[in-house]
């Protein structure tokens, strides 16, 4: 199914990280506003905004990589995997904090 996203070519994800990387982002990103307590407003949702638009760009470049002999690591695809829910919630707090 990735490799028909990816435009036909065969992307090497032996362990499966890029296949649910979508969803694992979603459901962290997810959780970790029940975490912080932060309500379904225009911030948040421009955050899941933000987190699909990082994912999308993420599946159109990686067949660019392969055609080019780069592909990712495995840790690459995880550490950004929980990395750029991370990021984002951590904005949104951080500018919570700046209006208060």
């Amino acid at each position: 199914m990735l490799a028909t996203l990816a435009g036909g070519v065969a992307i090497d994800d032996p362990q499966g990280a890029i296949a649910f990387l979508p969803a694992f982002q979603v459901g962290l990103y997810a959780a970790l506003c029940v975490a912080i307590g932060v309500a379904m407003d225009w911030r948040a949702a421009a955050g899941a905004l933000g987190l699909i638009l990082s994912q999308l760009v993420l599946l159109a470049a990686l067949p660019l990589g392969q055609l080019s002999g780069m592909s990712p690591h495995v840790r690459d695809v995880r550490g950004w995997a929980v990395a750029a829910p991370l990021v984002l919630v951590a904005l949104m707090v951080r500018h919570a904090r700046s209006r208060r």
